[in-house]
């Protein structure tokens, strides 16, 4: 019997599968890593760790528990041993309250990361850039996310620079599929499916499957 290979989806309220501007949720299959799954079948076990609102490495005054750096060490103590760990964050980096450029939001990708590989806990890391952030006509989402969509554009090359830095792969989602108008910030079902599709020939490739 083949032992599947253990994959750890790291992430947002996108890989949780936030359906834009309704504050509902996509269900297991229609998610990214539900589509990973499917497509990988029982060659691998896909865990979701995907939290909305959650940050690279940042502390959000209005919203507790959101750190994604604080809570890493514990996904991966739970989860270990992994063959993968998939890294998707950033997007909620760009909110107004952080008022960070795009430079410190890949120091935050820098500090997952230098983290997954101190721990041991995983063999293989893949840092994913968000797609980028679109205009919307969203009113709430236009002023948390103040100048968002140009400092977006920049993310891709700073994530790959980092990815390139800790000898990790890298895949930039925006080369597969875009945030919807809807709210400019999440994945409808088309682009789910579009980069879970994406995700998992990636996968097969770090991982030979």
């Amino acid at each position: 019997m083949t032992i599947p290979r253990t994959i750890l989806c790291y992430g947002d309220s996108n890989t949780w599968g936030a359906a834009p501007g309704t504050g509902t949720r996509y269900d297991r299959w229609e998610r990214w890593p539900g589509v990973l799954q499917r497509r990988l079948g029982t060659s691998a076990y896909v865990i979701e760790e995907g939290l909305s609102g959650r940050t690279t490495a940042f502390e959000d005054p209005f919203s507790a528990k959101k750190n994604g750096l604080e809570y890493l060490p514990v996904s991966l103590q739970t989860h270990s041993p992994l063959d993968l760990c998939i890294v998707m964050l950033g997007t909620n980096d760009l909110k107004t309250v952080f008022n960070l450029d795009p430079f410190a939001i890949g120091q935050g990708c820098f500090r997952l990361l230098e983290t997954i590989k101190q721990s041991g806990a995983a063999s293989q890391i893949l840092l994913v850039c968000p797609a980028l952030v679109v205009e919307t006509e969203d009113v709430y989402i236009k002023a948390s996310f103040k100048d968002s969509v140009s400092r977006s554009l920049r993310l891709p090359a700073i994530y790959k620079r980092v990815a390139e830095q800790l000898g990790c792969h890298f895949l930039n989602a925006g080369d597969f599929c875009s945030s919807s108008i809807v709210d400019g910030i999440h994945l409808d079902r088309e682009a789910h499916d579009l980069l879970g599709n994406a995700i998992a020939d990636r996968c097969a490739a770090i991982l030979r499957f």
